[in-house]
């Protein structure tokens, strides 16, 4: 069994574009999140340093965002997964980065399910899957559209993750992925889900909000509504993947 582990998401609006403003609010999360115990703060989808920016700021991952990012997990002895454009020199991916408080970088991710013309005009999609082990816990990391393809959550669950955390930029009016298609992918691979989303409006964007902690078998064990919160969930401790509270990966039959 996984040790007892403390799970912190901040759902709030795009700093868009103000890297001052994005990093005050990161500092104050972490704090905060750290002072009620928990191992690891989730952010947003781009939140370095927004989503619906039209042109894209990036960085490389050795760059100083990543820096600045190490140096408040090290200040404050918490984990952070944050959404970021990460540039590897004349490409750009939509990736998602968990950086301990030791201030290294324990996984980065590049957001395969690319959605729609736009996405694919500034971002290549990644080509691999990324899990990381930290404090007792095997962790999965996925980025929004990716969580809707129940192919991508399996493939994390083979490679043993008990938890996947996705930062998204959900915009109204598909607040059915919040509501059911999270809730299902916790539920079908008997695992905890970290879906966490922007709120308010950015350019021409609306987000829903609803960012949410589902535990195995699809339950809230935390939800937000359509404003800035921070999320404190209890994530439960899981056992081996084919002894988990339902039978389904027992059970699967996969007809060739």
């Amino acid at each position: 069994m996984n040790s007892a582990f403390r799970l912190a998401l901040y759902q709030g609006p795009s700093p868009s574009g103000d890297e001052a403003a994005a990093y005050a609010t990161i500092e104050r999360v972490l704090k905060a999140s750290s002072a009620m115990g928990a191992d690891m703060a989730v952010f947003p989808e781009a939140y370095l340093l927004g989503y619906n920016l039209g042109q894209m700021i990036s960085q490389p991952l050795d760059g100083p965002w990543i820096d600045r990012l190490g140096a408040l997990a090290e200040q404050t002895g918490i984990a952070a997964v944050i959404g970021l454009s990460e540039r590897d020199g004349e490409t750009c991916f939509n990736t998602a980065v968990a950086i301990g408080p030791d201030r290294a970088i324990m996984a980065s991710y590049r957001k395969i399910q690319l959605w729609g013309a736009r996405e694919a005009s500034v971002w290549m999609p990644g080509e691999s899957y990324a899990t990381f082990t930290y404090r007792g816990r095997t962790i999965g990391l996925l980025i929004c559209y990716d969580i809707e393809f129940p192919e991508h959550v399996r493939a994390l669950v083979h490679k043993g993750a008990d938890l996947i955390v996705v930062p998204t930029a959900n915009p109204q009016p598909f607040d059915n992925v919040n509501r059911f298609a999270v809730p299902a992918r916790a539920m079908e691979n008997a695992i905890s889900v970290a879906y966490c989303n922007y709120c308010g409006t950015e350019r021409d964007a609306t987000y829903c909000g609803r960012s949410l902690i589902a535990g195995p078998e699809g339950e809230p064990l935390a939800m937000a509504g359509n404003t800035e919160a921070l999320l404190i969930a209890d994530i439960p401790a899981s056992a081996d993947p084919l002894d988990r509270p339902t039978e389904h990966l027992a059970d699967l039959k996969v007809i060739p």
